[in-house]
């Protein structure tokens, strides 16, 4: 008898061993997909200046107001094409 109550322990505790690591599993899972979405929202994020001089923000900010960013945006679309031109 107490061999039968032993093995029925075992056996649930190895069931819940593996509810707990199919839990940490899916929750690995899911952190995996939201630093997915979190990476491309970043990525595609084109308001962004991390990479751009600062003194060059200064100086869109003094000349351009309140529509500093648009400008800066501008700026920065035309230096790439210019760029892609003349690699081309």
């Amino acid at each position: 008898m107490h061999y039968l109550h032993i093995t029925y322990v075992f056996n649930l505790l190895e069931l819940h061993n593996k509810n707990i690591m199919f839990k940490l599993e899916r929750n690995k899972m899911i952190k995996n997909i939201l630093n997915f979405f979190d990476h491309s929202y970043k990525s595609m994020s084109f308001n962004t200046f991390d990479k751009v001089d600062p003194q060059l923000i200064k100086y869109f900010r003094t000349e351009y107001g309140q529509d500093w960013q648009s400008a800066l945006t501008e700026h920065l679309y035309k230096k790439e094409s210019d760029n892609d031109k003349k690699a081309a």
